[in-house]
């Protein structure tokens, strides 16, 4: 098994390309907690697959940016920074900075809260 710190740079690669559903398949626990900001949260690896198949069905441009820049692990917790750029066919060109916050427990994410500005 890999230790957290393998994990999770296995996990920031997947989500740099895009691949979210090996992501999801190699790291999360299907009963994992996703917030985004304060929003109520998305229950189970079903609500999360389904709200990632929609995001990615609506980013129009090609290619889009998930830019790593940094990395902390500690005890059972990681958190990334990513850039992100892309278009929406809803919201238009965004480019913000993105801080992910993850508790891991047996190897999986088992709660996940994304920071970002909205406006």
């Amino acid at each position: 098994m890999q230790n957290l710190r393998e994990q999770v740079a296995a996990l920031n690669d997947l989500v740099a390309q895009y691949r979210y559903p090996e992501a999801f398949d190699r790291f999360y626990d299907e009963s994992v907690l996703n917030y985004e900001n304060e929003l109520p949260p998305l229950v189970g690896l079903a609500a999360e697959r389904e709200a990632m198949t929609n995001f990615l069905t609506a980013v129009a441009d090609q290619p889009h940016t998930a830019e790593l820049k940094n990395v902390l692990v500690a005890d059972d917790v990681s958190v990334s920074e990513w850039l992100y750029d892309f278009t929406h066919k809803d919201w238009g060109k965004r480019r913000y900075t993105q801080i992910t916050v993850q508790r891991w427990k047996g190897g999986r994410v088992i709660h996940q809260r994304h920071h970002y500005a909205t406006n």
